[in-house]
This record gives structure tokens, C-alpha cells and sequence, in this order.
């Protein structure tokens, strides 16, 4: 049996700086102080003069011992200083009723349902009488026009800032997407019509990324006028060039339930692919007197696609990884890949600290650890020594796969709330594959790009990547592929992490000392589970602000709930699955004509009362003609987008004490429902204005 190399935090120096730095951004991010950043300073400080002060021995126990805290104390400092750096200023510029902003567009606009999304700089601001400079990152949002949509990097656009700060969801657990845009240094945005905005005649001048993206652009045409087909040209502008934004969903969904989506971005997988092809080019090199260059020039072609690809956060980091890598291996450094991996976060995380949080970031780190880590603990072929190539390929690929897997599966439930039954057979049986396509289809680029007949290449790159697809497919439908409402608290995912560490400790030892300890995190995971199944889940009734389609999510205390929505999608919507799956509540949706009874909830559209109180949704207008002899007292009425009449039509049958306007209904229309509310006297609400509407304790 081939021994497997044991490892200690001496092999892995670069360890020492990474995890201070990474536990230094964390704290400043989550208890963001200046006293902090000045305390580990200044013991750094003190701990580094009491080294240099000392004995002259060479690295004493004494002096060792304050050399390491004056390191991590140094990392610590490093790690929130350049947190608090990198935060988005809170403060706007100066702004009357003359100033123009000037904003550089960042990025091609991305579509969504009613507008485009655009990543944009303020550089400068004008109030008529003198021009001040400004960097102020902001989000724009375009009302879908022909010059809106062929907006290119570098553009630059004028309009009167009416800057607003992007807020967090009202509805708990759901996605922040404030929170995801300040970790990219962005807090503001502003919706701009056609005639609020207009594009400058000077464009900035281009920078690198700018160069990157417009390269990427052309890779990006030349692949789609090879002839493929739309689903196919669109998958392979992602897994080749980086370019994601027209991928259909279904293809999305399909990659993720097959535990697949990593196979979508570009991204170490990827790398790893070109640079495999890189040094099978540079092979004959081995038998020249330049044997030592292949590395130093697989590492330039590796910077140069990912300058090609468009320089996205994933490309780079999966670059400085194979350098780190590379570079290491140059050197002959023994254990370089564990090593160079810390490097490279060290230094990712130096120069962009808001990296930490990314979920990319957590898991391309997380799943290179598990394979350097796991992987020749449980690859069999290796273990046992075998010689056939077939099987030790096999077990090799398995042994990966499975490592990758298992480090990764925490942080995916952690994150996605899924764990792909699947991943594993999909990853052996298509992550193979996936070379073939990417081979083939730059050839085909290139015989294009040279005027070479290229029809077989074209004919075999869509044979291959629709094979590919149907592959995903297939094991995407495939019985119980995915396990869905899994909810990981943040105390589980630390278990989750320490029971990793203590089942590789146990391979690597190659004994049951660390078999207790296993158990014991396996059982504080069971007591973790059932302490939450045992908890007290808290009763809701709102509705939240969504701008597509209007929801009544309703929950009690006994994990019962129900969902009432204007979304035409069959089934419980979507919204507020995260609420859901956080205090595993069954909720049904309720169809007119249906009803819902529980001690708490009571629903018989257009009738819901919650803990008594009573509510009228009004879906439609079928209550708009009715009178009833006795006026029904509601408590709140909830008005949809589906409802065409006034608010006077109501009250004719129902004596109404308050009303909710849905963020779905046009605003034009809101604001002659406001006025009537305000002339009949009843309290009104506009989620569109006011935020998600809540039944709060007071009013049950």
C-alpha cells in the first residue's frame, strides 16, 4: 500500500497568514471599530521590537514564540484595515436641483423583466458653474430602449442624480441583495426613463478591463456565427469565454440540480483544462534546453485567456492560484500545492478583502483543499499501488470527485438550501467530457478566424455539447436528484467544518484515536437539528414587496402556513421559501375555492383571518359589483394588481378599516388609490412607497 505524505501547519506556512488575515475581515466586517485595527497594530508593533531586541540566538523558543504573535497580530491589522478600505463611502455629493452627474459605464447591460441593470462610476458632477470630480460607485437601472441595451464599457452618460440607498429585503432569511452589492463596493442606485438620461458624445478612455471585455465580446460573436445553436452557442460562451448572460434558465437549473453549475462559470475547473492543453503544446520543450520555461510560459497563456475571458473575480482567482501553484512547483517547494493555495488566498484577499464573502471564492478554495486533503486518502488504485492505467484513472477521477464533493456539500446547503443527490456520478460521468467540446469549438473558432473550412468541427461541437446537455438532463430527472428545503444554520456549517478536519485527521493517522470525536460532532449536529425542530416557530402575516405579481404569505405558531398569490406559476411560489425552510413550515397555496382551516389560519378566498384578524384580498373584481344588506367590518384590504375599481366599490359592501396597495399595481393607478383613501379617511398603504406590509403583534 502507497503511504500517503502526512501534513502538519509546518508544511503549510502560507496558512499562518492567510487564516489571521481572513479572521481579521471577518471581524471588522461583522463589528466594524477603529480601536481593533489599532490594538493588533500596535501588539505587532510591540511583539516584533521584543523579537528584534532579544537574544541573538537564532530563533530561540522565546523569540519564535513572539515572532508568531507578531505576525498574526500584523495579518490581524492587515485584514481590517483593508476591510474598512474597501467599504462603499455612505456620504453622497452635494446635490440641487442644477447638478448633472457624469457616470462611466462599467459593464454591458444585463436584462431583467421591465428593466436593464447597468454596473456605472460617477466620475465627475456638474452645477452649472463648476465641474467636480467624484468616484462614487453606483447601479443604474434602464428602461429598455435600442441605446440603452448597446450601452459598452467606457460609455458616458448624464442624467440628474437622485441617488437612493439599495435596500435590504424585508422578508427574513431571503437573498440581501444590498448586502451583496455593498461587499462589491456599491450602496446606491436609480431607476432612469429615456428622457432622464442621455449618452455622452466622448466615451472615457479605455482601461484594460475595458480592452478585456471588449475582446471577450469578440470571441463571443465569432462563437456564435460559427452556426451552433442558440442553447448551445449561449452555454458555450460561459464554459468558454465567460460570458453567462445568455444562458436560459432551464439550462441553469438543469446543471444545478446535477450538481453541475461550477461547469458554467469559468473558473478552476476551466483553468485546469487550458492549462492541461497548454502543457501537452509545450511538451516538446522537455527535451530542450528550455525544459525549465513550460511552466513560465503556461502561466503567461493562462493570464492571457483569463484576459480574454474578460478578467471576472473567478478567473483571477483561479489564475493566482495556478500561479501560486506553478511558480511553487518551479521551485521545487515540497508540499507546494497546500501552500501555494494559502499564497494565493493571501493574496486575493490583500488586494480585494470583500472576496471572503463570496460564495465563489468559499467554494473554489473549499473544494481544492478537499481534494489536496482527502483525495489520496481514499483513492483506492493509489492506496493499493495498481498498475492498470484504466483503473487508476477511474479511482483517481472517483477519489476527486467524492473529496470535492464532500468539502464543498455544507457550503452548497449553506448557501443554495439543496444538496444534489447526484453530483457525484454527474461529475465522473461529464466533468470528462467537458474538454471535448471546449477543444473543438476553439478549433473551430480558429479555422474561422484563419478561413478554414470548418463544418466538421462545428457539426462535432454540437454533437458534443448537446450531448453534454442531455447528460445534465438526464441526471437531473433522475429519482430524488435533489434534496431541496435544507436549511444549515451557521453553528452546524462550524460543525460541518470540524467534522471535515477530525475524519481527515482520522485517514491521515490511519487510527480510531479521533473516532470519539467524530462521533461527538456527529451528535451535536442530531442535538442542533432537533433543538430546531423543537423551537418555537414565529407566526407571520405580510406581504412582502415585489414588484412582479402580489403575495399574502401567512404562518402560526404550530409550523402551519399558506401562501395566497396573483403569480400564475402553479404550486407555492417562491417567495418566502427561505422563511419557510428556516422554521420547516408546510405551506399549501390556496386557489379560490379552496379552504384552509387551522386553529390560527383561516382561508376562503377572497376571506383570510389571521390569529382573528380579518382580511380581504381582493384578487380580482369580483367583489366590485356586490352589495351586501349587512356590511362585514375588515380589518385590512389588500388590493392586487388584478383589481380595476375604486376603493368606494368596496366599501359598499364591507365596512374597511385600512388598505394595502401591492407594489404590482401601476403607479399612476396607486396614487389615485391613495387620493381616494385619503378623502374617504381610511388609512392607506403602499408597499411600493412604505415597504413590505406586516401584521405586527399590536394589531392581532
Amino acid at each position: 500500500m502507497s503511504p500517503v505524505q502526512h501534513l502538519s501547519i509546518a508544511h503549510v506556512p502560507f496558512a499562518r497568514l492567510a487564516l489571521p488575515l481572513a479572521a481579521g475581515i471577518a471581524v471588522q466586517y461583522a463589528f466594524p471599530t477603529d480601536f481593533a485595527p489599532y490594538l493588533c497594530g500596535g501588539i505587532a508593533i510591540v511583539t516584533a521590537a521584543i523579537y528584534v531586541a532579544g537574544d541573538k540566538v537564532p530563533l530561540s523558543s522565546v523569540r519564535r514564540y513572539f515572532l508568531g504573535i507578531a505576525v498574526t497580530a500584523a495579518m490581524l491589522c492587515i485584514g481590517m484595515v483593508a476591510m474598512e478600505a474597501s467599504r462603499p463611502s455612505a456620504e453622497l455629493f452635494p446635490v440641487d436641483d442644477s447638478t448633472v452627474a457624469v457616470a462611466r459605464i462599467e459593464e454591458q447591460p444585463a436584462a431583467h423583466r421591465y428593466t436593464l441593470q447597468v454596473r456605472a462610476l460617477i466620475v465627475a458632477t456638474d452645477d452649472d458653474t463648476t465641474m467636480h470630480t467624484a468616484s462614487l460607485p453606483v447601479l443604474l437601472y434602464f428602461k429598455p430602449s435600442y441605446t440603452a441595451m448597446h450601452l459598452q464599457r467606457g460609455d458616458l452618460v448624464l442624467f440628474r442624480p437622485s441617488l437612493q440607498p439599495i435596500k435590504s429585503p424585508e422578508l427574513p432569511y431571503a437573498f440581501d441583495f444590498a448586502r451583496y452589492m455593498r461587499l462589491q463596493g456599491v450602496a446606491y442606485s436609480q431607476y432612469l426613463r429615456d428622457d432622464e438620461w442621455q449618452l455622452s458624445l466622448r466615451t472615457d478612455s479605455p482601461g484594460l478591463l475595458t480592452y478585456a471585455q471588449h475582446l471577450q465580446q469578440a470571441c463571443v460573436q465569432s462563437l456564435y456565427r460559427m452556426g451552433l445553436s442558440d442553447e448551445n452557442a449561449a452555454l458555450l460562451a460561459a464554459v468558454i469565454w465567460g460570458y453567462k448572460n445568455d444562458i436560459p434558465d432551464t439550462v441553469r437549473e438543469c446543471f444545478s440540480a446535477a450538481g453541475l453549475s461550477h461547469m458554467l462559470a469559468v473558473s478552476g475547473l476551466h483553468m485546469g483544462i487550458i492549462a492541461f492543453v497548454l502543457w501537452l503544446l509545450f511538451y516538446p520543450l522537455r527535451y530542450t534546453p528550455l525544459r525549465g520555461v513550460r511552466g513560465v510560459v503556461t502561466i503567461i497563456f493562462l493570464w492571457g485567456y483569463a484576459f480574454v475571458t474578460g478578467l471576472s473575480p473567478s478567473v483571477v482567482r483561479a489564475c493566482v492560484m495556478a500561479t501560486f501553484v506553478g511558480v511553487a512547483q518551479l521551485l521545487n517547494r515540497r508540499n507546494s500545492t497546500l501552500n501555494a493555495l494559502f499564497g494565493s488566498a493571501t493574496f486575493v484577499l490583500v488586494v480585494a478583502p470583500q472576496q471572503l464573502f463570496d460564495v465563489g471564492f468559499q467554494l473554489s478554495y473549499a473544494a481544492v483543499i478537499g481534494i489536496v486533503l482527502l483525495a489520496p486518502h481514499i483513492d483506492v488504485a493509489r492506496r493499493m499501488e495498481c498498475r492498470h492505467a484504466l483503473l487508476t484513472w477511474i479511482s483517481g477521477l472517483l477519489s476527486v470527485s467524492l473529496a470535492a464533493q464532500a468539502a464543498t456539500a455544507a457550503l452548497v446547503a449553506f448557501y443554495f438550501h439543496y444538496i444534489p443527490v447526484w453530483g457525484l456520478l454527474a461529475n465522473v460521468l461529464l466533468v470528462p467530457l467537458l474538454p471535448l467540446p471546449i477543444c473543438t469549438a476553439l478549433l473551430a473558432q480558429l479555422a474561422g478566424a484563419m478561413h478554414l473550412p470548418n463544418g466538421v468541427l462545428v457539426t462535432v461541437t454540437e454533437w458534443l455539447t448537446t450531448l453534454l446537455t442531455d447528460g445534465a438532463n438526464v441526471v437531473a430527472t433522475l429519482p430524488g436528484a435533489v434534496i431541496e428545503g435544507v436549511w444549515v444554520t451557521p453553528l452546524a456549517m462550524v460543525c460541518c467544518v470540524a467534522l471535515f478536519y477530525v475524519v481527515w485527521r482520522m485517514l491521515q493517522d490511519g487510527g480510531l484515536r479521533w473516532l470519539p470525536v467524530a462521533l461527538c460532532m456527529v451528535l451535536a449536529l442530531q442535538g442542533l437539528y432537533l433543538y430546531e425542530s423543537l423551537r418555537r416557530a414565529p407566526s407571520y402575516c405580510m406581504v412582502p414587496t415585489t414588484s412582479r405579481y402580489t403575495t399574502l404569505l401567512l404562518q402560526d405558531e404550530e409550523r402551519n402556513g399558506c401562501v395566497v398569490s396573483t403569480d400564475t406559476v402553479s404550486g407555492v411560489p417562491r417567495l418566502g421559501s427561505e422563511l419557510r425552510m428556516r422554521y420547516d413550515v408546510s405551506a399549501c397555496r390556496v386557489y379560490p375555492g379552496d379552504t384552509l382551516a387551522t386553529r390560527h389560519l383561516y382561508a376562503d378566498l377572497p376571506f383570510v383571518s389571521y390569529y382573528g384578524v380579518r382580511i380581504l384580498w381582493v384578487g380580482d373584481d369580483a367583489l366590485r359589483y356586490q352589495q351586501r344588506t349587512a356590511k362585514m367590518t375588515i380589518d385590512h384590504v389588500v388590493v392586487t394588481e388584478g383589481y380595476r375599481g375604486k376603493i368606494s366599490d368596496l366599501c359598499r359592501s364591507f365596512n374597511v378599516q385600512h388598505v394595502v396597495l401591492a407594489a404590482a399595481i401601476y403607479p399612476d393607478r396607486a396614487e389615485r388609490l391613495q387620493e381616494e383613501c385619503r378623502r374617504l379617511d381610511i388609512p392607506c398603504h403602499d408597499i411600493s412607497i412604505d415597504g413590505a406590509w406586516i401584521v405586527n403583534d399590536a394589531s392581532r
